[in-house]
């Protein structure tokens, strides 16, 4: 929670370590226009900050809790004394301060997550490739409106929390296929409902994404046609030829501007919390994208280059909204051309289009969720009577410590108590 937006937080700031450094700052921001305003201030200045009490003494005192924050990188940022700050030789680095306290907050967190465990693997996995920007969203406009639901939801998610007390179910997915029932037990963090390998969900948002990407380039004025098979087959399906999702006309996305060449573009939406990426993911940022790029690549770059001179880009999204970096690069050049066509801020057109898809895709993850209501109470018998067992919950040890931190709570340890229930919003909010 206290992490940074860009940090993949959500930006609410703790005063629990930044109040010494702003009250400090105040000072140290003014104090050199001070002098230069009133060179004889120096006599009263000395005078104040030798002090055993009143301004000088809480100054002192603010800059040697500073100074007690284990950071070495701090510490060389900081005077050594307020009479240091006054010297010509010393100059305040408010920036390079803030940013450091920033980076500290971030280390305390990830030495939360016990990264040989499987569970916080997926838990930081998700954390990074949750675009957290959705949560400071105006909806100026209706279709960038989302339910308080799909929030809260999105949230836990984000926290590594669980979504409701853990009742024994199993998974409802029906392969089209063979009709045969998925049947994997649910957890109470819904990591299976995501990662399901005969959900729909995938689908949904694969169709979700590309219909966002052709709006998207209607607005830049880019005709776009089914994209041309390649020579190779689909493994699954022999008698059917791989394809791109959609062909550009005229705009290869080569370079920033239109060249009266063709683009093809395929679509990826991944899930870094899977247990193939999650132990990758939760170390590197994108890993997971960048996996599947890579795999896009070997597949249809030469085989398209070969057709025509197409050039083909993947647009790989994962789970939580962040884009891969071709992608982001993609987008880019997107915006830069509707920016041309309608001469509106290319800031703006990029935050309205990044948020209609963050929306969108929020809206199919809590949809997809709602299927644990009607989940099966046995792994092969959809009409089972349903089984109370209320009282059994998860192990929620590692999702106390990571919360605690942004709490005025002890943090608890491996072994020890536990909060119940009713002590969350005492603990968390």
């Amino acid at each position: 929670m206290q992490r940074k937006i860009s940090k993949h937080g959500l930006g609410l700031r703790s005063m629990e370590k930044n109040l010494k450094f702003l009250f400090l700052a105040g000072f140290m921001r003014s104090i050199k226009s001070v002098q230069n305003a009133f060179p004889n201030i120096n006599e009263a200045l000395q005078h104040t900050i030798q002090g055993e009490s009143g301004y000088g003494a809480q100054l002192a005192d603010a800059l040697i809790t500073l100074h007690g924050i284990p950071s070495q990188k701090l510490r060389l940022l900081l005077p050594d004394t307020i009479e240091h700050a006054l010297s010509d030789s010393f100059e305040w680095h408010h920036d390079e301060v803030q940013r450091e306290l920033d980076n500290l907050v971030v280390q305390e967190h990830d030495a939360l997550y016990d990264l040989s465990r499987i569970p916080d693997q997926q838990d930081k996995a998700t954390l990074l490739s949750t675009d957290t920007s959705i949560f400071q969203l105006i909806p100026r406009s209706k279709i960038l409106q989302i339910p308080n639901e799909d929030l809260i939801y999105l949230a836990k998610q984000l926290f590594g929390k669980a979504q409701r007390r853990y009742i024994c179910k199993f998974c409802p997915n029906v392969a089209q296929s063979t009709g045969n029932i998925c049947g994997a037990r649910l957890d109470s963090r819904d990591l299976h409902l995501r990662t399901c390998k005969i959900n729909n969900v995938h689908h949904e948002k694969h169709e979700a994404l590309r219909f966002w990407f052709k709006d998207l380039v209607k607005q830049a004025h880019i005709k776009t046609a089914p994209a041309p098979p390649i020579s190779e087959v689909s493994q699954r399906n022999p008698t059917k030829q791989l394809a791109g999702d959609l062909m550009l006309v005229d705009v290869s996305l080569r370079k920033a501007e239109r060249d009266g060449k063709c683009g093809v573009i395929d679509f990826s939406i991944i899930t870094p919390a899977a247990e193939s990426y999650c132990a990758g993911a939760a170390k590197q940022p994108l890993h997971a994208a960048k996996i599947r790029e890579d795999a896009k690549l070997l597949k249809y770059l030469q085989a398209y280059k070969s057709i025509g001179d197409i050039h083909f880009e993947p647009f790989v999204v994962e789970s939580g909204g962040q884009l891969g970096e071709r992608a982001q690069e993609v987008f880019k050049k997107i915006c830069n051309l509707i920016t041309q066509t309608t001469g509106q801020s290319g800031s703006s057109i990029a935050y309205f289009w990044r948020s209609r898809l963050l929306v969108t895709l929020a809206k199919i993850t809590y949809s997809n969720a709602l299927k644990w209501a009607t989940a099966h109470n046995k792994s092969k018998d959809p009409d089972s009577t349903p089984i109370d067992l209320t009282d059994c919950y998860d192990d929620s040890t590692h999702e106390i410590r990571r919360m605690m931190h942004s709490s005025g709570v002890e943090i608890c340890t491996r072994g020890g108590a536990e909060l119940n229930d009713e002590d969350w919003p005492k603990a968390v909010i």
